[in-house]
């Protein structure tokens, strides 16, 4: 810094001297040290912080060590959650885990990045221990001993870290059927809370459905429209239910629960008078010229 600081010095000087031949001369030259005075120190930054990652330069001490361990510790407690369930069954497809893992789309990904410096972690520490080892006097076996008993954790908990993260790319299909369920419950979120409410009761579904509907009173045709989307919404679920649920059971009875509703849905709403009678304008007004199709290309 202060050997930027007097280049910058230079360059105000130089800026400022009268303009003779000798001044162009000695403000470009003040330019082109400071400016290399800068790239070198960016580039040596860099370099650096390279360097510590992957353990390039001297490893830290024994407590610097311990100190990180307790720091990466502290973050794999985000995962225990998702680790016990992954190590509590033989299950081959562990949808418990899987579950854990699809409910936050960030999930593996912050997983993958934690493994990444636990293992430059473990590389520090074996670095650390193999000097520490080589000493004949004055060797701190005690502390040695502590290394050693943090660094076979820390290589247990990446072991799982990594096959958790082998895992969740081979049941890459699982994450697709959650995404599936959380869109169907997110875009029929009202729909399904009123068929859970009074599927036994017909009737009752009905006029709740017409009532409350979050597509009923949006638009004029807001229920054709509500009707198509729970006929794609279920043809989605029914093609993800013969592609991939298969092997994912309790994916498959929830996928084939909302299939079941989302019909239900549909009759109950395509049953009633008010639905009929919007159908029928419907398809009057589908017959029209273009020009005169105003309602339905701004009302659906």
């Amino acid at each position: 810094m202060k050997k930027l600081h007097l280049a910058l010095t230079l360059l105000t000087c130089a800026t400022t001297m009268p303009a003779d031949k000798q001044s162009v001369p000695l403000a470009q030259t003040a330019i082109e040290y400071a400016v290399k005075l800068f790239v070198t120190g960016v580039c040596g930054y860099v370099v650096y912080d390279f360097g510590r990652i992957y353990g390039w330069w001297a490893y830290p001490t024994p407590q610097e060590l311990l100190d990180e361990v307790d720091c990466r510790t502290k973050k794999l407690e985000d995962y225990q959650e998702l680790i016990a369930q992954f190590t509590a069954t033989e299950d081959d497809t562990k949808e418990d885990a899987l579950r854990i893992m699809a409910s936050n789309a960030s999930f593996v990904t912050s997983m993958a990045s934690c493994l990444f410096y636990m293992q430059k972690l473990i590389k520090k520490i074996d670095g650390r221990l193999q000097s520490m080892r080589s000493v004949q006097e004055n060797r701190d076996d005690a502390m040695i001993a502590q290394l050693e008993h943090h660094a076979a954790m820390l290589h247990v908990q990446a072991d799982i870290m990594e096959r958790i993260i082998a895992f969740s790319k081979q049941h890459a299909a699982y994450f697709k059927l959650y995404s599936l369920e959380q869109k169907v419950a997110g875009m029929c979120a009202r729909e399904l809370q009123l068929y859970e409410l009074f599927k036994d009761d017909a009737t009752r579904l009905q006029t709740e459905l017409l009532n409350y509907s979050s597509y009923a009173h949006v638009f004029r045709f807001g229920l054709i429209t509500f009707v198509r989307t729970l006929q794609n919404l279920r043809g989605e679920c029914v093609s993800a239910l013969a592609r991939y649920a298969r092997p994912y059971p309790q994916m498959q009875q929830l996928l084939d629960e909302r299939a079941v509703a989302l019909y239900q849905i549909e009759h109950a709403i395509t049953a009633t008078k008010q639905y009929t009678d919007l159908a029928d304008k419907y398809e009057k007004l589908s017959e029209l010229r273009d020009e005169d199709r105003y309602d339905i290309r701004y009302n659906i």
